[in-house]
């Protein structure tokens, strides 16, 4: 039987793509690796060639397709065209198991199933190619043999001989054990920032489960990472769990966090500020609880029962302000851990007199003032015989202006013109701000208070969202126009 391209004539039937006198059409469905024999006597001509292949007078399907035939016998009124369709003979490749467990050395024989694209369709190449994709795990043979070597996990992955259809199987390769345990034990305790290393190992033969899952019950008080690190985040006790991927098994530890303090105590339990000692700075002295792990967080809070009697800052400084008795409470971050001190303040009555703005005239409080004057600041009322440059840290305003202590009161002078604001703090911890006005000509406008209606109190005002009409306003320039 030969094959080659036939003449001049026989091309320009191939061009034309249709049927001429003499010339017969006929089709074939042939599956891959299916054959089919060929009429003697004619030269036959592929319009494609790597789908299809010659042994003798036999024609192979290789892959799935579509291929014509055009035989001649040298009669140009006898010509063959034979239209051929090559199928998938194999519409599903299909592994029996899913997944298997294996013990080094024991040997499992794959099966399998194909399913015909046809029903009732024979297969004619049933062969089947299988492939690790972790070969020192396991080994494959052709016939499906597997041969467990080693601990580990490995996907087999088996194809059919047209590589279109593939199935796979997950095979688990594990000592023989009958449990998991992490190998910290049942209980472990963990400083605050501290990181330990966790084990899950197979028992017996405390093999280590090298893809061990580890996940903790609550993350707010331990950071787990993937290789079974334990960080503290938190005071507190939360359970770890750690899983065997491979067999199923879990075991579970509970993780401790403890605090790197074990308490605080101050310099002084007991202080007595006077007008010649009138503040203290406390030192707080961290515990700690390990000897070998130093202390993370050190912040300290600090807190009085009274600051009318003596304040403290965030450093521990204590200022004695009137006579009294308080306690100063020193408080770890970490922890809570707390320590009180018991601080006296004996102080002349001249220094202990005390500035409330509780008891200050609202009235009295100017919505403008002319730049440069001397405001006296008569709406604050000033206590007998209160040292008035104590009241100096309290009193804040802008860089420009000027606060003076005068015998008769607290004077303020604004030196710039424009909206400005001047915020004092009185011995109780209250505190206002003073908004007004700076002009260079500015006059105060009031109303005159007969000509408003009364209040039930009898007083002239007004209740919140009444409307009054101003029929009488008095108009005090502060400079002669």
């Amino acid at each position: 039987m030969k094959f080659r391209i036939a003449g001049l004539l026989f091309v320009l039937f191939i061009g034309l793509g249709s049927i001429v006198f003499g010339q017969t059409l006929s089709q074939k469905v042939l599956y891959v690796g299916e054959s089919m024999t060929l009429e003697e006597g004619y030269e036959w001509v592929r319009s494609e060639e790597t789908m299809t292949d010659f042994e003798g007078e036999t024609l192979k399907a290789l892959k799935a397709g579509e291929v014509f035939l055009y035989g001649y016998n040298g009669n140009a009124t006898e010509t063959q065209v034979i239209r051929i369709t090559i199928k998938n003979a194999v519409s599903k490749l299909l592994i029996d198991e899913s997944s298997l467990k294996l013990e080094p050395g024991q040997e499992k024989k794959l099966s399998y199933r194909l399913v015909a694209s046809t029903p009732g369709q024979d297969i004619i190449n049933s062969t089947i190619n299988w492939q690790v994709n972790k070969p020192g795990i396991v080994e494959i043979y052709e016939d499906g043999l597997i041969k467990a070597i080693k601990p580990g996990e490995c996907i087999i992955t088996g194809v059919t001989a047209d590589g279109h259809k593939k199935d796979t199987v997950t095979v688990y390769v594990i000592s023989a054990y009958d449990s998991v345990n992490i190998e910290q034990g049942e209980n472990i305790s963990i400083a605050l920032g501290e990181t330990v290393n966790l084990t899950l190992v197979r028992r017996p033969g405390y093999e280590v489960v090298e893809n061990a899952k580890w996940n903790p019950v609550s993350q707010a008080f331990v950071q787990v990472s993937e290789s079974g690190q334990v960080t503290g985040k938190m005071v507190g006790a939360t359970t770890v769990y750690a899983y065997d991927s491979v067999s199923g098994y879990k075991d579970a530890i509970r993780v401790q966090v403890n605090s790197r303090i074990s308490g605080i105590q101050l310099d002084k339990t007991n202080l007595v500020l006077t007008e010649e000692n009138p503040e203290y700075q406390f030192t707080a002295n961290l515990l700690s609880r390990y000897s070998d792990k130093p202390i993370v967080d050190k912040t300290v809070s600090w807190k009085t029962s009274d600051s009318r009697v003596a304040t403290v800052d965030e450093k521990g400084l204590v200022k004695a302000v009137s006579n009294g008795v308080v306690r100063i409470t020193a408080t770890t971050k970490d922890s809570g851990y707390e320590d009180v001190a018991s601080v006296e303040v004996k102080l002349s009555e001249a220094v202990s007199s005390r500035l409330n703005l509780k008891n200050m005239d609202f009235n009295k409080m100017p919505y403008g003032i002319s730049v440069g004057e001397a405001y006296k600041l008569d709406f604050i009322n000033v206590p007998e015989g209160l040292d008035l440059s104590k009241l100096k840290a309290f009193v804040q305003y802008g860089p420009s202006d000027q606060v003076e202590y005068r015998d008769d009161g607290i004077y303020f002078t604004s030196m710039e013109k424009g909206k400005n604001k001047l915020q004092i703090i009185d011995d109780y911890g209250n505190r206002i701000e003073w908004e007004f006005r700076s002009s260079s000509n500015l006059g105060r406008v009031e109303v005159d208070e007969e000509s408003m209606p009364p209040l039930k109190e009898g007083r002239p005002g007004l209740y919140i969202g009444q409307t009054y009409k101003v029929e009488h306003i008095l108009f005090h320039s502060m400079e002669e126009l």
